[in-house]
């Protein structure tokens, strides 16, 4: 390791000690420049290079290590200051830390899970963050650094264009992914604090800081990609595929971080907990592309009273989030509360993973404005329709494998693998809170949508990587793109709600989502194989395209029904693949179960007739105002979702798209899952083609 730092007061002592005293010589400005003491103590440590063999976090005797890691360019000073801080209103003793870091680059070799001081082979990739402008962090408090006496301690952070990679490489091809330009700026008011049951904890305003001069958000970041980058990391010639940004403030924030074992026995990892109120006048989240337009979702308010003249800001909770390893063999435990009681247990194969679970996440809140920006001229035109996304009790189970999935063979093992069980509960005891998909004219407080969303989704034996279109046409995907790819070798899905034209709430005369506007209700199951992939766009277009693969597997594939009227379904394990749509007035409903095969989400669009290159969700100035994907995009003043799907080719048995049964079901009880009369009106098999489909909104 080569590290140069300056050592000037010691130098100092030294010569003093060993020379005769007779003068003292004046320093100049640039070695005064090393020592502060009037306010405080700097520090500063400068090195050329920094290089170590690895760093971990240790658990029930499993290491996450990361390896092989160098940090070049260091330059980093860090001042304590006691004493009156100019920076606090009140003028108030106190202790501040400010500390300040030139531009660096720290690289990570390769990262895994291995047994205690043990080198091991699993890597999921190469790491490495960059920042290109000078970084500062300054923390100070009243009397102690955690006391909560009063509430007059600061955490302020600014970060700016930095640069998070993951390098992945198969088949001799290196592949980056990247969070790009990611900026990291504000200030967090308040008490900090530490003890024994709450461990560290921050409770205040959380400032997200917005610059007016050139409309980057407090947080933000655009995820590109880079195909085909042999050695280092770099973003030229990346491509973006989204951005994402969010600012303003978010008042009564209040976060835990600390060590914890109640969510697995014998396991003490970390849990994190963090909860607040959105401003309501100034909190934003943009969606969209640097090329061309973005989203922006502002004036956000509690679902609860959101149709009211003046109504609340929004309560958000992260639930509670809890990370550890995981050693070969054990598994997460089930979600015990709402519509995944029993769902969530994931086995952990044969190797060790890290664990990120989630248990009790509530976003009840939505936008009442939205607005599509050009990035051009920062111009917003404001639509007269909203969307909101409500999540309710959202609990999760995710295992990560680094050198990807155990289960599949070692030939088509890539990045990262993972088991994820994921589950939503559609509607609380009292119905003011729930998990809903709704368009909205906010101004009127009518909606249509999906509400009451009970889902359960699991991604089973998945894989996530960064892939090259080269390699992946070479390893059988004829749709193969450069980009980030998921896949699941075993898939599950299911989700039951109800499409709906109503009122939204307005904490008066309306206060739940009532259960009278349902137009029909619908389940969708489905089991199989998924793939999907996130692709950028050509410069300088600017839209999400994506691409996939669904193969719906049929569990009783050798059935077929010899008789149209029946009183039960031909094959009783069919709903495992169905569409089920219910008349809410008797519960009448059709059913089409024993759905198989293959459907391709392909990379193409339709343009003014035309069959150009992609699949997408487009924004543009009009219907004609298309370019060559399949996407989604944001426009001036309308919002677009295309796609092209392929069904199977015909090319074999399992390849054909086949809905094995349509049912008829005449109900007369409660249940609308169990109609007391069916009867089958057939099948229906499409041997091959393409659906290209495209739905348009735009305000009125």
């Amino acid at each position: 390791m080569k590290i140069t730092t300056k050592h000037s007061l010691l130098a100092l002592s030294i010569s003093l000690l060993s020379s005769p005293l007779y003068a003292l010589e004046l320093m100049s400005d640039e070695s005064m420049s090393e020592i502060t003491a009037q306010d405080g103590v700097s520090f500063r440590s400068v090195a050329t290079n920094i290089a170590m063999d690895r760093l971990f976090w240790r658990e029930d005797s499993k290491e996450l290590q990361f390896r092989n890691i160098n940090i070049t360019g260091w330059d980093s000073t860090t001042t304590l200051d006691f004493g009156a801080d100019s920076d606090l209103a009140s003028a108030t003793p106190a202790l501040a830390i400010t500390s300040t870091m030139q531009p660096f680059l720290l690289t990570v070799g390769s990262v895994g899970i291995c047994n205690a001081a043990a080198t091991c082979a699993t890597t999921g990739g190469e790491l490495a963050l960059q920042t290109t402008t000078p970084s500062t962090f300054t923390f100070f408090n009243t009397n102690g650094l955690f006391d909560a006496s009063s509430a007059n301690g600061r955490f302020r952070f600014n970060v700016g264009d930095a640069n998070i990679y993951i390098a992945q490489s198969f088949g001799g091809v290196r592949n980056l992914a990247m969070l790009k330009k990611l900026t990291l700026n504000g200030t967090l008011n308040g008490k900090f604090s530490i003890d024994s049951a709450e461990g560290i904890r921050a409770q205040g305003t959380l400032s997200l800081n917005k610059s007016n001069l050139n409309r980057v958000n407090g947080f933000q970041f655009d995820l590109a990609h880079k195909a085909n980058q042999a050695t280092g990391f770099t973003t030229t010639g990346s491509n973006t595929i989204l951005r994402f940004g969010i600012s303003g403030n978010i008042n009564n924030f209040d976060a835990r971080l600390r060590a914890d074992n109640t969510l697995t026995t014998g396991t003490q990892g970390i849990k994190f907990s963090a909860k607040g109120v959105l401003d309501k006048n100034n909190f934003q989240m943009e969606i969209g592309h640097p090329n061309t337009y973005s989203v922006i979702f502002k004036n956000w308010v509690d679902f609860a009273n959101g149709a009211a003249v003046v109504p609340s800001s929004p309560d958000i909770t992260l639930g509670d989030i809890y990370v550890n390893l995981t050693a070969a063999g054990a598994t997460l435990p089930n979600f015990t509360t709402g519509y995944g009681a029993g769902f969530g247990q994931t086995a952990v194969a044969t190797t060790d993973a890290y664990s990120i679970a989630i248990r009790g996440l509530n976003w009840q809140a939505y936008p009442k404005v939205i607005a599509f920006q050009n990035n051009s001229t920062f111009v917003q035109t404001t639509q007269n329709w909203s969307l909101i996304p409500a999540l309710y009790n959202l609990d999760s189970n995710l295992l990560l494998f680094p050198d990807g999935h155990p289960n599949p063979a070692v030939t088509v093992k890539r990045g990262v693998g993972f088991d994820w069980n994921l589950a939503t509960t559609g509607r609380d005891a009292t119905g003011k809170e729930g998990t809903h998909i709704l368009v909205a004219d906010p101004a009127v407080g009518t909606y249509i949508g999906w509400r009451n969303l009970n889902t359960k989704i699991s991604f089973a034996q998945g894989q996530f990587y960064v892939t090259d279109a080269v390699t992946e046409i070479a390893n059988g995907d004829p749709n193969g793109v450069d980009g980030i790819k998921f896949t699941s070798k075993n898939m599950s899905f299911d989700m039951a709600g109800e499409f709906a034209v109503g009122r939204l709430p307005n904490g008066s005369s309306i206060t739940t989502i009532s259960n009278t506007d349902e137009m029909f209700g619908l389940r969708v199951r489905m089991q199989g194989e998924a793939a999907f992939s996130f692709s950028p766009s050509p410069s300088p277009q600017g839209y999400l395209a994506m691409s996939g693969k669904l193969n719906l597997i049929d569990p009783n594939p050798t059935f077929h029904s010899a008789s149209l009227a029946q009183s039960v379904l031909a094959d009783p394990q069919g709903l495992v693949n169905s569409i089920v749509i219910t008349e809410p007035s008797d519960n009448t409903e059709i059913q089409f179960s024993d759905i198989s095969g293959v459907i391709d989400i392909k990379p193409e669009h339709i343009k003014a007739g035309e069959f150009t290159d992609r699949p997408s969700i487009i924004g543009g100035q009009g219907i004609a105002d298309y370019s060559d994907a399949t996407r989604t995009e944001i426009g001036n003043n309308t919002v677009t979702f295309a796609t092209a799907l392929e069904f199977g080719k015909g090319l074999g048995a399992t390849n054909v798209f086949r809905i094995g049964d349509i049912g008829l079901g005449i109900d007369a009880d409660s249940n609308p899952l169990t109609p007391a009369t069916q009867y089958r009106l057939g099948e229906m098999v499409i041997p091959g083609g393409r659906l290209y489909s495209q739905i348009t909104i735009s305000p009125q």
